[in-house]
């Protein structure tokens, strides 16, 4: 139990962060002995000093150990036990293990605190989330499915003996009840593919003890820092519930949980909430410490009972005169220089870090930094018990702004000054001080007799605004008002601009979104989050996040020249502050251009004809995206490409080949180069003529117009010309058997050809019937006369078969044999001719008025 206090030399001293000033607190201490005076005086000596020296030598930041608590698993039969309080993910002590099935099973009892919890939540295997069913068996993620089976005990005072345990371990019988701590039973199967790394590391999501309200005087789970505070005293032992203040720890729990905090996200939360553990072997004083941090707050021992407050202004609660003085007053206008920073920085946890002990944005002052002559101060204010970023900050901010109200008084006043307490606010008015109800926080109180046997008071007090706590607070309050310092809240507006390019990335055409951000004031903008979706999804998703300029979306939907619906992004851009406040989304949406342009045509094709092969070659396309080239060749000279009587020879001449041999045949040639996207460009043409080639003596021709007596499939004549039967939906085929074959008198090697002339039916002749791009029509308006234009939506290719197998009587056997296109050199005695033609467009058609089948030798 603590020792009492004697009432004659009772007497009131702040400690926490309320009390970063610098204020030393000599004296105040007279008459308290044995134990609960050493530990309020190692308290106070630790805030009053620790904190203030932490300006010029910062305090190492902890990293696990007894102030945390326990983050993995500690294999241990005699370790402290952990307290929890609020919401935090732990880990524990394994308390207990065994193996059975011939080691396949490792059962473990893993302690979690020291106390009944309110609820055990989500069970995680190293930083995976586990899905548990009813019965406790993981069924995902499906590396654990089936492995892993978890039992919870919150550790009331009549809790029985787990009985999954029990049914699994022999020695583990109904009187292992494990009363009073919460714990956790696990069960791992031994799988090498699920645990390659061993024993994972278990830890749970624990909402921690169950605390009084002396507001509601109802025990239940609460993360309000002050009542948690309240707990800790008493389950310590350091005080009992007569020694406290309970009206006190009712306003601040008040403050905690009943004030509610609007953040730049829309969203609000509570002034202040105490999420954490620490095990039962940390100092108290530490303890004690990283609640209050929680809050802002002060706590403080008079008159016999324990109290606190936490960071808020309250109203002054009494105005002292002149009149109430009872000696000099002295006054410091300024802190020394050892006792300011500047700048505050620190860890929280919770689960923006995913529970692991993570630097909140720091807090730094550029004006405060030029009042202190350009030296930088840091202060690190460590929060384990706070859970979030934000409430992080704004704590901060209160300890780095309350740290410039610098004017401090010290004096000797009257009976009425009885009534205040450590914490108080009060007025102060003095006509020789310049004070017209100057407020000022009392942070330190005790009353004495003077010299005459009367009772005096002798307080501290330190300069005090309600700006100080307000979560905008503006710094000019602080600092002569020489300061701009922005509100944490603003973050300035981002500009966006998007456009689109197209790069070859190993030997690949990637289609870029090229985001390029920028802001007028980019000071003020730590980093920017960049977010995008296609317009027709509803989610966005996160592109990233980094400093202003320019971010890419790679390999973006493009859409095809014949697509009619288009494909557009949504990008939307919001900024950041140092304090990680975000800013609002900018918005801008791209439609997505097709690429539409084909490589340039390739220049100076030339040929060498030599024996059989002819010899191409020509200057390059320049164009970066170029792919690859196709040779496409015509036995008439005078053809245009896309007129439909062009084969195409070779599918693919890829770059940077700029010349091709070939097969000897006469007609006219063309080279068509194609780029990375599939577009085709310009072509280059070459006309052989027959003179050209190697002459032959003997030259056989199989003539079919007018009368097409063949064999027709989906072809039919008419007005003596071949087309297609049916050639209403696109891609229309047909096929066209020359009535009979040529017959050379022996088997030899002769130079097939053949000559068509065609032309495009189109049934429609309307403006909408049109194909292709107006831009890409030959010719000008006048020579539009008809719609039979070089659209390239119909082709014509002629085949040849040759046989050498007489199937008697000198008649041509055809088994087996293959149809080949109808140019260059074949073997054979007898050889026979079909036609294809092809369409590629609704309701057009080749239209064929002469057609030979052509052997030389």
């Amino acid at each position: 139990m603590p020792m009492a206090v004697p009432a004659m030399l009772s007497a009131g001293v702040s400690v926490g962060i309320g009390a970063l000033t610098g204020a030393t607190y000599a004296g105040t201490f007279l008459g308290m002995s044995g134990a609960f005076g050493y530990f309020v005086q190692q308290t106070a000596l630790f805030t009053a000093l620790g904190y203030a020296s932490n300006a010029l030598s910062p305090k190492p930041r902890y990293s696990g150990g007894a102030s945390t608590g326990y983050t993995a698993n500690t294999l241990s039969s005699a370790a402290p036990s952990a307290y929890i309080y609020g919401e935090t993910r732990v880990g524990g002590v394994v308390f207990y293990q065994a193996t059975t099935g011939d080691t396949q099973y490792l059962h473990r009892a893993i302690a979690l605190a020291g106390h009944e919890v309110n609820a055990i939540g989500d069970i995680y295997l190293n930083d995976t989330k586990l899905t548990l069913d009813e019965d406790g068996n993981c069924t995902a993620p499906s590396t654990y499915s089936g492995k892993v089976f978890v039992s919870k005990n919150l550790g009331t005072d009549d809790q029985v003996a787990d009985p999954n345990l029990v049914s699994a371990i022999a020695k583990w019988t109904s009187d292992h009840r494990a009363r009073g701590i919460a714990y956790i039973y696990v069960r791992l199967k031994y799988d090498a593919d699920s645990f390659p790394n061993g024993v994972p590391n278990v830890t749970a999501m624990v909402q921690g003890k169950k605390i009084y309200d002396p507001r509601t005087e109802v025990t239940a789970f609460s993360d309000c820092p002050a009542l948690c505070l309240r707990d800790y005293l008493i389950s310590s032992g350091i005080a009992d519930s007569t020694e406290i203040n309970d009206v006190l720890f009712s306003a601040a729990a008040s403050i905690c949980d009943a004030e509610t905090v609007d953040l730049a996200t829309g969203d609000s939360q509570s002034r202040y909430t105490c999420n954490g553990t620490f095990s039962s072997d940390i100092a108290p004083a530490d303890a004690i410490q990283n609640i209050l941090a929680s809050m802002g707050g002060m706590i403080w021992y008079s008159q016999g009972k324990w109290g606190c407050k936490a960071a808020a202004y309250t109203a002054p609660v009494l105005e002292l005169t002149e009149d109430d003085l009872r000696g000099s007053l002295s006054i410091a206008t300024r802190s020394s220089r050892r006792d300011a920073f500047n700048q505050v920085t620190g860890i929280f946890k919770g689960a923006e870090s995913n529970y692991v002990e993570t630097n909140y944005p720091s807090l730094r002052s550029q004006t405060f930094v030029d009042v202190d002559g350009g030296q930088e101060s840091e202060l690190e204010i460590n929060l384990p018990f706070t859970d979030n970023s934000a409430m992080a900050q704004r704590i901060s901010k209160i300890a780095l702004y309350r740290n410039r109200e610098q004017l401090k008084i010290r004096g000797t006043f009257g009976l009425r000054a009885m009534a205040l307490g450590v914490g108080d606010i009060i007025q102060v008015t003095n006509s020789r001080m310049g004070f017209s109800a100057k407020e000022f926080e009392v942070v330190d109180w005790s009353f004495g007799l003077d010299s005459s046997m009367a009772l005096k008071v002798d307080m501290t007090l330190q300069e005090i605004s309600s700006a100080v706590f307000d979560w905008d607070a503006d710094e000019k309050s602080f600092e002569a008002n020489n300061t701009d310092l922005l509100s944490p809240f603003y973050v300035p507006d981002i500009q966006v601009e998007l456009s689109q390019a197209y790069r070859v990335v190993n030997e690949t055409v990637t289609n870029v979104l090229l985001i390029d951000t920028s802001s007028i004031q980019s000071a003020y903008i730590d980093y920017v989050e960049v977010q995008y979706k296609k317009s027709n999804e509803t989610e966005y998703s996160v592109l990233g996040t980094g400093d202003l300029g320019r971010f890419e979306i790679l390999n973006i939907d493009t859409p095809l020249v014949t697509d009619t619906t288009s494909i557009s992004y949504n990008v939307r851009v919001r900024g950041f502050n140092a304090l990680g406040v975000k800013g609002q989304f900018t918005a801008a949406t791209r439609v997505i251009e097709a690429d539409t342009t084909g490589p340039s045509a390739p220049t100076n094709l030339s040929h060498i004809i030599s024996g059989n092969s002819i010899y191409f070659t020509w200057s390059a396309s320049p164009d970066a995206d170029l792919s690859h080239y196709e040779l496409y060749h015509s036995p008439n000279y005078n053809a245009i490409f896309g007129d439909g009587t062009a084969t195409k020879m070779i599918d693919k001449i890829a770059r940077p080949a700029t010349s091709i041999s070939f097969p000897v045949r006469y007609g006219t040639f063309f080279i068509e180069p194609y780029d990375k996207t599939g577009n085709s460009g310009g072509t280059a043409s070459v006309v052989i003529d027959q003179s050209q080639l190697p002459i032959l003596s003997n030259i056989q021709t199989d003539t079919e117009a007018p009368t097409f007596g063949g064999t027709h499939t989906n072809t039919l004549v008419f007005d003596s010309k071949l087309l297609l039967d049916d050639y209403t939906t696109a891609p229309s085929t047909g096929t066209y058997e020359f009535t009979g074959y040529l017959d050379t008198g022996a088997n030899r090697t002769v130079r097939a050809s053949y000559y068509v002339a065609v032309e495009r039916q189109l049934d429609s002749e309307t403006w909408d019937s049109m194909p292709n791009n107006w831009d890409s029509w030959y010719g000008n308006w006048d020579s539009w006369t008809d719609s039979g234009q070089f659209f390239g939506d119909y082709n014509v290719i002629v085949y040849i078969m040759a046989t050498d197998v007489d199937a008697g009587g000198g008649t041509p056997d055809w088994t087996g044999k293959s149809w080949v296109v109808s140019t260059g050199n074949i073997n054979g005695r007898w050889f026979k001719f079909k036609a294809v033609l092809t369409s590629s467009a609704d309701g057009v058609t080749p239209l064929i008025s002469e057609l030979d089948g052509i052997v030389e030798y």
